[in-house]
């Protein structure tokens, strides 16, 4: 059987009934463009034409109404104005980095939400995780704030110093991480990068000169390989200071002030599309999400 997600499964579905990309598109609220997505996603998986052009509109092939019929057994319920599929019938995705999926892992464990959660690897570019939020592919994108766009929502999910995370007992550091250390030390750093917020030009220069002086030993773009590797080996790593403090408790990890004379900040933002403003479900995932770490520390 074709290994094809719920939300293509709609839109072949909506194309059957509405003859057209453009209604199609009108019924799901979003674009004509984000439609054909979805359907050459249909077509790769499965790989079927799916549809002819006709006079008449578009008509199915058999794949396609094998795809319906899908979709049909897995959703009975559609909201009233525009069919979209009820998010309490159906999982979540989630896309999000390593770390901030094994916090949230941890949350819903402790919570009453109910239904499914699908965690998805944040897309490295932003572009693409854009693209993912506007077709549906992803119903909450965590992470560094993306560029505006009309249909997409963002949300402050917190706002953090940046510290420098090590094992506990670590043999190059004393009771403060002195710049010498910092030098001296070997680092592990994030492929993907963090975007950094410093108070002025003056500190940036500063702190990307500092930086580029690291004895840099490893890259890595899991952002929980990081911190046990920052646990269990000599090497330091960055780390936003309201993620470490969740982790303090369950590994053998300290956390050190930069060894410089200010603070760089990190901000994370949820973001979701605008259609999703009103469902309670991600209101829910989104207040748990924002109530944990105004419990580990301040959201600005």
């Amino acid at each position: 059987m074709h290994t094809v997600d719920i939300k293509v499964l709609r839109a072949v579905h909506l194309l059957i009934i509405c003859g057209s990309v453009t209604k199609a598109a009108e019924k799901l609220n979003v674009t004509p463009g984000a439609v054909t997505y979805l359907l050459n996603k249909a077509r790769r998986a499965t790989s079927s034409a799916l549809f002819f052009r006709t006079k008449n509109g578009m008509l199915p092939d058999n794949v396609a109404k094998e795809l319906s019929l899908r979709y049909l057994k897995f959703s009975s319920e559609f909201y009233e104005d525009n069919q979209k599929l009820s998010l309490v019938d159906r999982e979540i995705t989630i896309s999000t980095y390593a770390l901030m999926e094994l916090l949230i892992g941890i949350e819903l464990d402790e919570s009453s939400l109910s239904g499914r959660i699908l965690f998805s690897p944040l897309a490295m570019d932003d572009n693409t995780r854009l693209i993912n939020l506007r077709n549906r592919e992803v119903d909450i994108d965590l992470g560094t704030r993306l560029s505006f766009d009309n249909s997409i929502i963002q949300s402050l999910l917190f706002s953090s110093k940046i510290k420098v995370v090590a094992r506990k007992d670590h043999p190059g550091i004393r009771d403060n991480l002195s710049r010498a250390d910092w030098l001296s030390a070997n680092h592990v750093v994030w492929s993907r990068g963090m975007h950094l917020i410093f108070e002025s030009h003056f500190h940036a220069n500063e702190f990307y000169e500092q930086r580029g002086s690291r004895n840099v030993n490893c890259v890595s773009s899991n952002s929980l390989n990081m911190l046990m590797m920052a646990g269990f080996t000599d090497n330091l790593i960055l780390m936003p200071d309201i993620i470490i403090k969740c982790f303090q408790d369950k590994l053998p990890i300290v956390s050190y002030d930069l060894p410089f004379d200010f603070d760089i900040k990190y901000e994370c933002y949820a973001h979701y599309h605008g259609s999703m403003a009103k469902d309670e479900r991600i209101n829910s995932i989104l207040q748990m999400l924002g109530s944990s770490f105004e419990r580990d520390g301040e959201k600005e």
